[in-house]
């Protein structure tokens, strides 16, 4: 890449000089009197300005071209399917100086290949294990710990149309149904209605991109009951990068699903408890200052006293007619408002004020 850096900028450079010298002799022919070294530097100004200007423009192409191709070198490194090393070629044409990096990312496309088609068959010899496999001439009648999770284990095989190929005891029997009952049937036929085209979506592109995880579906069981399964895909490759099977390890998330589910149910009765509550503090607050303004500016003096005849609350209307502050009154005994005569007889019977008539 560098050497063709050189190259370009090379060709501009002597693309430069001509221009400067043509330049001259056209000054020094059009008046051969008046060429001197002022012409000689302006040509020598027009060559390096044309020269900079090339160097420039090859800088920028240069780094154009490495950009597009760091772009599509991360976007292999999180889909490293076949089918993105061709997309790489229709929109970055194999340059010269490329031509080695798509042949180092053909083998790393290979190589990931191979190694992913080695996991997946290596995952196959451990999940078929015979349960009464032996490790050593210690244990002769104690199961691998492989074999031994297989049994527990719920996998299927699908074929790249998505149809049934096999399936382990622990799944069949989660579905209660025969292997003879799935194969050659769509494994879509399985999943609710409502998630049928969304998990048909994803299992597309697990053929194409190798894997998908985390994958969640409803499923309806032959007794008509409906549960939660979360599945991991791995798809199996020929040698030529064509799917041959997908993988599926499923686990039964119905419990937790559920438990995800009543907790939002609750949150929101929770959120529209919480609103209900805030519209009816609103209301009661509205009612408060309206019964305070009732209160307060009423035409008639009100008052209230506690059990000792003391004040507890005045009206505004009770202190401008009477010409006292709130502070004057409140907390006070209500003999304060009476004349003398009052006051002796509120002494000798308080609970005059706590009977119905006028006093």
């Amino acid at each position: 890449m560098r050497l063709r850096w050189l190259h370009m900028a090379g060709v501009g450079v002597t693309g430069a000089a001509v221009a400067a010298t043509l330049c001259a002799g056209y000054l020094k022919i059009r008046n051969p009197s008046a060429f001197a070294l002022e012409s000689l530097g302006v040509a020598a100004i027009l060559g390096v300005a044309i020269a900079l200007l090339t160097a420039w423009w090859t800088h920028y192409l240069s780094r154009r071209l490495l950009a597009r191709l760091a772009e599509r070198i991360g976007a292999l490194r999180e889909n490293p399917a076949l089918h993105g090393l061709q997309e790489l070629d229709r929109l970055l044409p194999r340059h010269p100086e490329l031509i080695p990096v798509h042949e180092q990312m053909e083998r790393w496309m290979v190589s990931y290949r191979r190694a992913l088609a080695e996991v997946v068959q290596t995952r196959q010899m451990l999940e078929n294990a015979p349960a009464g496999s032996r490790r050593d001439d210690d244990n002769l009648d104690r199961p691998t710990p492989a074999a031994a999770s297989s049994r527990q284990r719920m996998v299927a095989r699908l074929a790249p149309n998505l149809h049934w190929m096999a399936a382990t005891p622990p799944l069949l029997q989660f579905l209660d149904c025969t292997l003879n009952d799935l194969v050659a049937r769509s494994f879509l036929d399985l999943a609710h209605a409502d998630d049928v085209a969304e998990l048909g979506r994803t299992l597309q592109e697990a053929l194409r991109d190798g894997e998908a995880h985390n994958i969640t579906f409803r499923i309806v069981t032959s007794a008509g009951e409906k549960r939660y399964l979360q599945t991991d895909v791995m798809t199996s490759y020929t040698d030529k990068g064509e799917p041959v099977n997908l993988r599926c390890h499923f686990i039964d998330v119905t419990d937790r699903v559920r438990t995800e589910q009543q907790l939002r149910r609750r949150t929101a009765e929770l959120s529209e408890a919480n609103a209900r509550l805030r519209k009816t503090n609103e209301d009661l607050q509205r009612l408060k200052e309206s019964y305070g303004d009732l209160y307060n500016h009423a035409p008639v003096l009100y008052f209230g006293l506690d059990a000792n005849g003391r004040f507890v609350a005045l009206n505004e209307t009770m202190l401008r007619t009477l010409g006292y502050a709130r502070e004057e009154l409140f907390g006070r005994s209500y003999t304060r408002l009476l004349t003398r005569a009052g006051q002796e007889i509120y002494r000798k019977n308080p609970s005059l004020l706590q009977r119905p008539g006028e006093l």
